[in-house]
């Protein structure tokens, strides 16, 4: 394709977003828009096209919202819908598109970009790599034991997600991996694909004050020759162990017409400590990619123990976005960094293998495993220190 015109940008009207639309829905069984407007939910301003010759092949969604790391919270571009049509495969328009919006994400200042992955070699090529998990979790209700009736839960309205939204972010600055979740986001929790079974939501109160919520469907029976429903859980934030034995209750009080309830967790969930046994079973297991956009931002906008300090020689490598390659050093010093071209690079590595400890998805001698970099131990170590931190996760898909 070295002598075809190929261009990537916003939809320049109605007739290039109705075939953005239309290839998504060949590609990744969206909706037709007759069906549902979701390119009015999506906003239309966040949608990128590639084009060959003037010719609408493909396109993307990126939602600009943030990611809390261990109390830090950064811009990131949410990436999804991303999709090509099926003759036009195999052309390298998936590339051409991922460079294009990632090099648009640098001029607007957003440092990292998420996704989850249809398929990984292609966000790998970009610079993607596993960051972060989303687990779901699966349990009978017969086999929660806990009983807390001394938290009050009560009803929640919708309509108003002030509190909700407190909660929420309460429980993402304890955590990494926690999106910093746009209107968009939270709209998008509180759809069903069934009008018929609307989210509920309660919130527990402990001596007047809120220390979490749950957001939940009541899934019904399918027939009712088999009079058995199930809870799904959409999100759940506990900040008290009193609150955690509460909700946990509340689900056991429907076992008479449920038999099962899902909820998205941490590999370690501390929710599933307050019960007795260990009988949950896990339904999904997926990890999300990270990217980091523009590593000299991305570094410098996070905090870091006021103890370190040390330098960090990098030896970068970093195809896709030129502006990262090359040698830095990272100089730490009360709480803060500060990142400047130059210095010996004892840690060659990729922009990927970065990602991967960035999060803190893998200590610097697991990505050193995983992605084969060359680093001295004082580097690992440093490394290590400066990414210590919880184990990141995200409740939500996009």
């Amino acid at each position: 394709m070295s002598n075809v015109h190929v261009d990537v940008g916003v939809p320049r009207n109605t007739e290039e977003q109705e075939a953005l639309a239309e290839i998504l829905s060949r590609s990744l069984f969206f909706p037709p828009l007759s069906q549902h407007p979701w390119i009015e939910t999506e906003g239309a301003e966040n949608l990128r096209v590639v084009r060959v010759e003037g010719k609408v092949l493909g396109g993307l969604s990126v939602q600009d919202m943030g990611l809390w790391l261990r109390g830090d919270c950064l811009r990131v571009g949410a990436v999804r819908c991303v999709g090509v049509a099926p003759e036009a495969r195999s052309q390298k328009l998936g590339r051409t598109l991922m460079t294009e919006c990632l090099a648009e994400m640098r001029d607007r200042n957003i440092p990292l970009s998420a996704l989850y992955p249809a398929t990984q070699p292609v966000y790998r090529y970009a610079g993607y790599e596993q960051a972060g998990y989303r687990v779901v979790y699966e349990l009978p209700l017969h086999a929660i034991n806990v009983r807390e009736r001394g938290v009050v839960l009560q009803p929640h309205d919708l309509s108003d997600l002030t509190l909700i939204k407190k909660l929420y972010n309460q429980q993402a600055q304890l955590t990494s991996g926690h999106l910093d979740r746009n209107e968009w986001m939270w709209a998008r929790l509180q759809r069903t694909r069934n009008p018929q079974t609307p989210a509920l939501a309660v919130v527990a109160w402990q001596d007047g004050v809120p220390q979490g919520y749950m957001l939940y469907i009541n899934k019904p029976p399918a027939s009712l020759d088999n009079f058995v429903g199930q809870l799904i859980v959409a999100d759940w934030v506990s900040l008290t162990p009193e609150a955690t034995d509460a909700f946990w209750t509340f689900l056991s009080d429907h076992r008479s017409v449920n038999d099962k309830v899902q909820w998205c967790g941490s590999p370690n969930d501390t929710k599933m400590i307050r019960l007795a046994n260990q009988d949950n079973s896990v339904k999904a297991h997926f990890c999300w990619l990270l990217r980091i956009v523009d590593f000299k931002a991305a570094m410098e906008q996070r905090s870091y123990s006021s103890s370190l300090e040390g330098e960090l020689h990098l030896d970068m490598d970093d195809a896709c976005c030129p502006w990262n390659e090359g040698r830095w050093v990272c100089t730490f010093s009360g709480g803060k960094v500060s990142v400047s071209p130059g210095g010996s690079g004892r840690m060659k590595l990729s922009i990927r293998a970065l990602a991967s400890m960035y999060s803190g998805f893998l200590s610097p001698w697991e990505g050193r495993v995983a992605h084969g970099f060359d680093a001295d131990d004082e580097s690992l170590t440093l490394a290590a220190q400066a990414f210590a931190g919880p184990t990141p996760w995200m409740p939500e898909i996009f």
